[in-house]
């Protein structure tokens, strides 16, 4: 139903967000990543493998530095770019795997 509604609404209508009012294309954008994390934190818990297309990616990654880490310091400058990044993460005592 929610995926339908937004289809369907005209892309730049604005809604009330926890970033101030959006266009629908915001919010698609940000429900896609939201599914996108939650589904492969559920595969990586059961050990599955999960495959990230390299476009979707770097699109996440801009959204988390350019709406959940504020503004950079006066001294640092926040320029995307085609450039991809390998993160790695690990949980104390165990090796680290590659996340992005």
């Amino acid at each position: 139903m929610f995926g339908a509604a937004i289809r369907h609404a005209d892309p730049s209508q604005r809604f009330h967000t926890w970033a101030g009012l959006q266009p629908v294309s915001w919010i698609a954008r940000r429900q896609a990543h939201e599914a996108l994390i939650h589904g492969a934190d559920a595969a990586a818990a059961v050990g599955a493998p999960v495959d990230i297309e390299t476009s979707v990616a770097r699109d996440g990654i801009e959204e988390l530095m350019e709406w959940f880490h504020g503004a950079p310091p006066q001294w640092a400058e926040w320029m995307p770019s085609d450039a991809i990044g390998l993160v790695e993460a690990g949980v104390l005592g165990q090796p680290a795997g590659n996340i992005v």
